[in-house]
């Protein structure tokens, strides 16, 4: 990754997210960014979080 002068700007970002439905961990210590122009994909398992997400 090259750095530059100017910060690029997340349309999305996350950090350190965590989300868990009764004991059940589903996201843990997430960190996310998407940029502009960026296209994204979430795979995973049933239940793993993408929808949550």
């Amino acid at each position: 990754m090259t750095e530059t002068s100017s910060p690029i700007k997340s349309l999305i970002q996350s950090r350190a997210l965590n989300k868990a439905y009764d004991l059940r961990l589903v996201l843990r210590q997430l960190d996310l960014d998407v940029l502009r122009g960026e296209c994204v994909a979430l795979l995973g398992a049933n239940g793993s979080g993408k929808s949550t997400l």
